[in-house]
């Protein structure tokens, strides 16, 4: 009998910001060890969870880590290495990648939050108050 596949999304590791398909027990394990959820679960990121302490973060990502080379190794590439990790967050080199808009560590519900807010303050505006606003 063949292994059930389910995709994850993953969180952190070489493939963050990723989808992946795998053994449903390999799944149950990434999500069980926090360096992936399962996108179908209907929980919204950040949420379902505490926030996870240091030691939990450092075991994900070398449990991530872990699974990413076993992976490579087991598809037996010559040469063929896993990806890099994305950078530590509060590099430079991690917002590199953001989109214009968002706020480092921001989970989606809370930036919709915050434009919506933003947005109410900038119609609650009078002119003479904006910024780059010039009298005659």
């Amino acid at each position: 009998m063949t292994d059930e596949i389910r995709e994850v999304s993953v969180i952190c590791g070489p493939y963050a910001g990723r989808r992946l398909t795998m053994p449903a027990a390999d799944a149950e394990t990434a999500i069980n060890d926090h360096w992936a959820r399962d996108p179908h679960s209907g929980v919204p990121y950040g949420e379902g969870h505490e926030p996870l302490s240091e030691e939990e973060r450092t075991h994900a990502m070398e449990a991530a880590d872990a699974w990413a080379k076993t992976a490579w190794a087991a598809a037996n590439i010559p040469g063929a290495e896993p990806p890099d990790p994305p950078p530590p967050e509060g590099t430079m080199a991690s917002r590199q990648g953001m989109r214009p808009g968002m706020v480092e560590g921001e989970t989606p519900r809370q930036r919709m939050q915050r434009e919506q807010r933003e947005s109410e303050q900038q119609r609650a505006m009078r002119p003479e108050d904006a910024p780059g606003y010039k009298t005659r």
